[in-house]
């Protein structure tokens, strides 16, 4: 990820009001600098190295933190755990490589005319989506 995302993110959270503590910036550098999606374990591993009193709970608290904010997001592995990438965007998705874990993230999906049609058939008013799309990418289908 760049670095002008990294400025963005940490300039979004001191205007919210939230500091830039050493537990937090271990877990959003573990995040930018990740090819693919992490686990709050995985995160814990990484963040320990710049942070070593990063805490699970520290980790956790973070990713809290961070969804709610827009910044980043969930991904579903297929082991079933909840993994976290970031998300470039307000409203962002992703392409997930089965083989290797490799994330990518998009912003474009007009799904306008099927929220439409679920609305009318259903009676419920969505007010978002997740959109998450696995295969293999270029280096894994060989």
């Amino acid at each position: 990820m760049t670095a002008g995302m990294r400025r963005a993110i940490e300039s979004d959270l001191r205007q919210r009001g939230f500091r830039l503590t050493a537990p937090r910036r271990a877990v959003l550098d573990a995040l930018l600098a990740a090819q693919r999606h992490l686990s709050a374990a995985q995160l814990h591993s990484l963040g320990q190295e710049a942070c070593p009193t990063l805490s699970l709970a520290s980790v956790y608290r973070t990713l809290t933190l961070l969804e709610s904010l827009g910044h980043i997001q969930h991904v579903h592995s297929q082991d079933g755990c909840q993994n976290y990438a970031v998300a470039p965007g307000r409203h962002s998705h992703q392409l997930v490589c089965v083989s290797c874990g490799m994330t990518w993230a998009f912003t474009d999906c007009d799904l306008s005319a099927l929220v439409a049609e679920i609305e009318a058939r259903t009676g419920f008013r969505v007010q978002g989506h997740i959109l998450e799309l696995r295969g293999l990418c270029p280096n894994c289908r060989g």
